[in-house]
């Protein structure tokens, strides 16, 4: 399985990747963890190594690797066939205690340029990399969301969204969340450095809990005024049912405690699949109502069309009469 780890700067994402690869290890699988934040230096020695030679210097340095893309209009491929944790270079990985890792490289001197050359290939190599059962990729990834617009995070299995104590973690994670949905990439929250002492993260859950309250109310409401729309009985009988699951779902997430973030992560998940599904409502009923209306205007001209024969023949009838 290939992970990436993700959140803001300084949230443990590289703290949370070692303890993950230690504990996967102790288990008897085989870890290759990835360092592919060029500017954080701490990840290896979280893991009591060397840092690795950068894989850059693989494929002829940062350099030669910025030059392929150039030329080829960044449509270069790096890796002619599919790679295994065997195949990388021993010189561009350190090893202990059942734990490899390889680093896509970092930021050495100033105005060296951009970490295009580090993302393009670290993008490419996630893609091919073939693993067993027992085999896990661990991806300790840039802060922010960058590597979600290089396309880094397309090559993973599951994406680990770390949070801290902070507005701003928070509020990143949600869009960490929507992005890793975006590309259909399962997603979970991984709460670091939160105590029962900690006021500043209850206070945030509260925020979020009240907006979320709101949002399944509104949805609910919005469930009462698509049934007023429609006649099909078994279509109203399907959005009742999402409206009373709607409800229940409110009900849970008023009884719980701004305290248990697990489970206000679980219906903010819940909330998304509720707006999902009520869209696909909105958008059905909307068809159906365009369908009848243009139904309606084709029999009411029908029905001229038919009182204006009527009325000929009628007319027709009282010449000849005549």
């Amino acid at each position: 399985m290939k992970i990436a780890v993700c959140g803001k700067g300084g949230c443990g994402k590289s703290t949370v990747t070692s303890l993950l690869a230690k504990a996967l290890a102790r288990r008897g699988k085989e870890i290759l963890v990835i360092d592919s934040d060029e500017s954080n230096y701490g990840l290896h020695r979280q893991l009591g190594m060397k840092l690795p030679r950068d894989f850059t210097d693989y494929f002829g340095g940062k350099q030669n690797v910025l030059n392929d893309m150039t030329l080829s209009k960044f449509t270069h491929q790096f890796f002619e066939k599919t790679w295994t944790i065997d195949d990388i270079p021993e010189d561009y990985y350190s090893l202990k205690d059942g734990v490899k890792l390889m680093s896509s490289g970092k930021i050495h001197l100033a105005n060296e340029g951009c970490s295009c050359a580090m993302g393009t290939v670290m993008t490419q190599f996630i893609q091919n990399l073939r693993l067993t059962e027992d085999q896990f990729a661990l991806m300790d990834m840039e802060a922010g969301i960058e590597h979600f617009g290089r396309g880094i995070d397309n090559g993973v299995d599951l994406i680990l969204i770390i949070i801290d104590p902070s507005y701003e973690s928070l509020q990143l994670s949600k869009k960490i969340g929507e992005l890793s949905e975006s590309i259909r990439k399962p997603f979970y929250y991984v709460l670091n450095k939160v105590t029962k002492e900690n006021k500043e993260m209850s206070e945030l859950f509260a925020v979020e809990k009240l907006e979320m309250e709101n949002e399944y109310t509104t949805f609910a409401t919005q469930y009462d005024e698509l049934q007023i729309q429609i006649n099909n009985d078994s279509l109203r009988e399907k959005l009742e049912s999402e409206k009373l699951k709607t409800q229940r779902l409110l009900e849970e997430l008023r009884q719980v405690k701004t305290s248990n973030a697990a489970e206000i992560m679980r219906l903010k998940k819940e909330l998304k699949t509720v707006r999902a599904v009520l869209r696909t409502y909105v958008i059905q009923i909307d068809s159906l109502n365009k369908l009848n209306q243009a139904l309606a205007e084709e029999n009411q001209e029908v029905k001229q069309k038919y009182t204006q024969a009527t009325r000929q023949i009628n007319n027709l009838s009282q010449e000849k009469k005549i």
